[in-house]
């Protein structure tokens, strides 16, 4: 019974959530009804602590929503000004050889930006790149969707997972389980870390190789002898210059580094292979003509590319992205005063009508207020007019207006299902799954965990919802927790892959919209294998982590 009162909503976000519509919106408010009203009547949640989940439901879709609206309209504000074509004028001339070019701007400049943008920014940025430096759209847009799934788990320096820890932290006694058996939170986060990077190391390392394996597949008309071959030792450099600093630091550091270190890693690695002509193709590749090119390469985008200027100063073009930079890690790491100060403005709410729920808001530590300081910036320092700020502004709307209806209900539908497993009266209900799944829980945790952030537009709102709950059910599975958190956090990265936010928003920027359909349809196959292989490691290192001694406070022996 408890079983099939959880499956009802999951299957009714499931549906609203592929293809989602404005009329689909019903169907998640109907799961937050149901969930609200059995976590009261049937798994007997206190009716205060129901309401204050509720509230907090509500919140967090609105904090959600606020960064991406944020970072939706620093890519606007970028991609209207000139720096675009200033940064095409000055990846042509790196290399003429166009797998030079795509491992550059899709894995180099992509995993660098994700480092400390993430929200589907990079993808945004670099697809329009690409593709005013004469590449076909469909090519641009598929090169940074791939480019960010080797990058996307420890983005914004490390926000989606900081944040969705803090919910796992903040869980009835899961901290106090965890610092009896003497870890410190920030040595169990850095736990996690470790763990997951050893999980993602292997799909990061391969990613420029797959960015290539596409580009052959789908924009390589010619069928040319030993293309990829040739250039198979560049693919190496790359993936390598990112994996070796990304697992060192997730494994020495914290959350915060993995991504940056390796993004900057391979950004210089590669800048340096050019500059020096080391592992580099022996000849040279382009693409045909682009009037011999297949009508659905190209997009409905009317515009010509912009002329680059030549009278732009470097650091005229660079300064809002270091300006980005230094906000992220100054508002994320934990030594940083900045952070200490804006975590001096806390709001608690808790204990509502006989409750014992309670929930902190923290309003000025968002990577959203970086974002619009930094576009704010770009538009002082090139000089634009304020008629561009208000466009750009209209063009956020809509993205932001669909994010805010999907996330509306489905962040206090998940919080509720979270609050009524995690609570001690629903120890049944949390028997009765972890019953009725066994160790099946982890392809459908992984599945789900997918799901969430297809469906959401991003893996920080699927590590909010699900890592309590894969912590409570991996307590009850006896399986190490960690492990299971690490799987979540590289799963929901694996949703976000084919998710609606990241296709169109890529899309968009190079005319595609409106034919998701069709690079949806070549992500899905790539998105399955990447589950699969999360899976298996994660049981491979448990296996491994119980063979070698290792425990996890969070498991019951």
């Amino acid at each position: 019974m408890d079983l099939f009162l959880i499956l009802v909503p999951i299957g009714l976000i499931t549906y609203a959530l592929f293809e989602f519509e404005y009329e689909k919106v019903w169907f998640i408010l109907a799961a937050m009804i149901w969930s609200g009203l059995c976590s009261w009547l049937r798994w007997k949640v206190p009716f205060g602590d129901v309401s204050l989940v509720t509230l907090k439901g509500f919140y967090l879709s609105t904090e959600l929503t606020f960064n991406f609206g944020a970072a939706y309209f620093f890519g606007y504000m970028i991609d209207a000004l000139d720096a675009s074509s200033s940064l095409r004028r000055r990846c042509l001339e790196v290399h003429p050889d166009r797998r030079v070019q795509v491992l550059l701007v899709a894995w180099g400049i992509v995993s660098f930006f994700q480092g400390f943008m993430g929200f589907g920014v990079s993808a945004a940025l670099c697809s329009v790149l690409l593709m005013f430096m004469g590449f076909p759209a469909t090519c641009a847009a598929m090169s940074v969707i791939i480019g960010e799934m080797g990058s996307q788990v420890f983005s914004s320096t490390g926000f989606p997972m900081i944040r969705g820890l803090q919910e796992v932290f903040t869980s009835h006694d899961i901290a106090q389980r965890i610092l009896a058996a003497g870890f410190s939170l920030p040595q169990y986060t850095r736990l996690v870390t470790a763990q997951t990077v050893l999980v993602t190391a292997l799909p990061a390392f391969l990613t420029p190789m797959l960015i290539l394996l596409a580009m052959k597949r789908w924009h390589c008309p010619e069928k040319e002898e030993g293309w990829l071959k040739d250039a198979q030792p560049l693919c190496l450099l790359a993936g390598g210059s990112f994996t070796v600093p990304y697992v060192l630091a997730g494994i020495l550091l914290g959350p915060e580094y993995p991504t940056l270190c390796g993004g900057i890693a391979t950004l210089a690695t590669l800048l340096w292979a050019v500059r020096t002509e080391t592992a580099l193709p022996s000849s040279l590749w382009d693409f045909p003509p682009p009037v011999e090119w297949p009508p659905h390469w190209n997009g409905h985008y009317d515009d010509p590319p912009p002329e680059a200027k030549d009278d732009i100063p470097d650091w005229v073009l660079f300064t809002p992205f270091i300006i980005l930079a230094v906000g992220m890690l100054l508002q994320q790491l934990s030594w940083s005063p900045v952070r200490w100060l804006l975590l001096r403005e806390v709001w608690v709410f808790g204990h509502w009508w006989g409750g014992h729920a309670s929930f902190t808001i923290q309003p000025l530590v968002q990577p959203g207020w970086i974002f619009l300081f930094a576009a704010f910036s770009a538009q002082i320092l090139h000089a634009t007019h304020i008629r561009d700020i208000r466009i750009n502004l209209t063009d956020t709307v809509e993205p932001t207006l669909s994010s805010l209806l999907e996330l509306g209900f489905l962040c206090p539908t998940c919080l509720l299902l979270g609050e009524a497993l995690l609570g001690k009266e629903a120890a049944p209900a949390r028997e009765a799954l972890a019953a009725a799944v066994g160790w099946w829980w982890l392809p459908l945790s992984a599945v789900l965990a997918a799901i969430i952030g297809f469906g959401s537009g991003g893996d920080v709102a699927s590590n909010i919802h699900l890592m309590p709950l894969q912590a409570a059910l991996g307590y009850q599975l006896d399986f190490p927790v960690f492990v299971l958190i690490a799987m979540q956090a590289a799963c929901s990265s694996g949703g976000v892959l084919i998710c609606e936010c990241t296709v169109s928003i890529a899309g968009e920027f190079v005319g595609l919209l409106g034919r998701e359909r069709r690079t949806f349809a070549k992500l899905l196959l790539p998105c399955i294998l990447l589950l699969a292989f999360y899976v298996t490691v994660s049981v491979f290192t448990a296996m491994l982590w119980h063979y070698l001694g290792i425990g996890d406070p969070l498991t019951k022996h």
